[in-house]
């Protein structure tokens, strides 16, 4: 359930200079969002599994690839479980090769973001990807 003035968004790279990169994305374009930067992917189920925010998150920033579990493998945990599943999860990888995104998409992606871009073009997909998964259903 999306909780229109606070929407809740998991973070989950163990890259610390895209994380930064993400963090500073998110106070100077979404001041409104709480943001949680996760390190890797058992820290993400662990957070999901226990509830520790008392709810979902709205949105996941998944990157791709990470020790201990992997995008991958979060993106098949996630599509096991009924409740989780109707998380909106958007994959984000160095890689925009068009076999690594179909892939993502199959396991059930809501969309793919390069690394690869400026920090314009990322504000700009991340803007995007705001509207597309949060907001459109907010109505």
């Amino acid at each position: 359930m999306l909780h229109r003035n606070c929407p809740l968004i998991y973070v989950v790279d163990d890259d610390a200079d895209d994380t930064y990169v993400l963090s500073v994305l998110f106070e100077e374009n979404h001041k409104d969002c709480t943001v949680r930067f996760l390190k890797d992917g058992s820290d993400l189920m662990i957070r999901l599994t226990h509830s520790l925010d008392g709810r979902l998150p709205d949105l996941i920033l998944l990157d791709l690839h990470m020790p201990i579990l992997s995008g991958k493998e979060i993106l098949q945990l996630l599509a096991c479980d009924e409740q989780l599943r109707s998380i909106p999860v958007a994959v984000m990888s160095g890689s925009d090769e068009e076999s690594v995104v179909k892939y993502c998409f199959q396991l059930g992606a809501a969309a793919f973001i390069s690394k690869i871009k400026s920090y314009p073009q990322l504000v700009q997909a991340v803007d995007g990807l705001m509207k597309q998964c949060l907001f459109s259903t907010a109505d």
